[in-house]
């Protein structure tokens, strides 16, 4: 997980004006450790948080997050954007910052079914899977604002294919019964403003 954070007077606002002066781009492990250590600042003074992951295909610049969907399928991660934390309002220096992820991109599979066919008990009969192409047009770069309330991708949907292979699903001696994606063959989608319009098998 990556962290930004910004130092200011509690007098003042954060929000818009949200710049990574107190952390930049810190790495902070599954744990909460991080190095090297922050200490909190005087009680006068607020910290706001913002938080992310992964770090690859994204480029951050204080509270503005850019993101590109990987090209290559099975280099597709979903992309996580924390709550922001806000003027946390301390009333000590030993308050714990919880962060809250939220799922940005939506995750598309396919389960490939094909039983029933003649000739599949004597094993006459072949089906092998190809390939699947999802045709529409989608964004596949995008901005998030990470101090909105309800942060999200946005960005503008063009004329995008993606095609997924035979390998990229489960299945053993190109006899298909019931075929799935494998794990890493998932279609990650900037769910914001995608009309879907053809699925070719």
């Amino acid at each position: 997980v990556n962290v930004n954070a910004y130092l200011h007077p509690k007098t003042s606002t954060g929000g818009a004006n949200f710049t990574s002066n107190f952390m930049t781009n810190q790495v902070v492990a599954k744990d909460g450790t991080y190095s090297p250590a922050k200490y909190w600042p005087a009680v006068d003074q607020a910290v706001d948080f913002v938080a992310w992951v992964p770090v690859n295909n994204a480029t951050v610049s204080n509270a503005t997050l850019d993101f590109t969907v990987a090209d290559e399928i099975t280099s597709q991660t979903d992309l996580l954007v924390a709550n922001p934390q806000l003027d946390l309002n301390r009333a000590d220096n030993n308050s714990a910052v919880n962060l809250t992820f939220k799922h940005l991109l939506s995750r598309i599979g396919f389960q490939i079914n094909a039983t029933g066919v003649p000739g599949e008990d004597d094993k006459t009969t072949k089906v092998e899977l190809v390939k699947v192409t999802l045709k529409g047009k989608y964004a596949t770069s995008g901005t998030v604002n990470m101090v909105e309330a309800n942060p999200k991708v946005v960005g503008e949907a063009v004329d995008t294919s993606f095609t997924l292979v035979g390998s990229n699903f489960g299945f053993n001696n190109n006899l298909i019964k019931t075929a799935s994606n494998t794990d890493n063959s998932y279609i990650m989608l900037i769910p914001e403003g995608n009309v879907p319009s053809e699925i070719e098998v």
